[in-house]
């Protein structure tokens, strides 16, 4: 992986029958602490996301916890993680929705598809996630 901030990021899931899987993508950033973003991805098993939403996503985060975050365009190390969410990482994403929804802007969507995650029940060990940057 390069440590330029990828244009574009694109998870494949495989595993149990897939209608809806919830999956963190963590990018770790040469100091503070690494953004997170939540990428659902329906029945075809992919699910991908442009830089621009990305960073709307994180300069979001970063204004609103200055002392807690970098600037991710310099600060990128290259190195991305994805991991289906569980049960309780959902709970977690979906109270941190209520409380942080009148501040920010999530992306369409976003409310409808955590609570389809939500009521799914995930299980992150019966699927495999591949990660891609360009």
């Amino acid at each position: 992986m390069t440590n330029h901030f990828p244009s574009r990021v694109r998870v494949r899931v495989t595993g149990h029958q897939i209608k809806l899987i919830a999956v963190r993508v963590c990018f770790e950033m040469n100091e503070k602490n690494s953004f997170d973003y939540i990428l659902f991805v329906g029945p075809s098993g992919v699910g991908e996301v442009c830089a621009h939403e990305l960073l709307r996503a994180f300069d979001q985060e970063r204004s609103e916890s200055p002392m807690d975050y970098v600037e991710p365009r310099a600060s990128f190390t290259g190195h991305a993680t994805a991991v289906v969410m569980d049960n309780a990482e959902l709970a977690s994403a979906a109270e941190a929705f209520r409380m942080f929804k009148p501040f920010l802007i999530f992306p369409d969507g976003y409310e409808s598809d955590l609570r389809a995650a939500c009521a799914l029940d995930q299980h992150p060990n019966e699927y495999h996630v591949e990660l891609e940057l360009e």
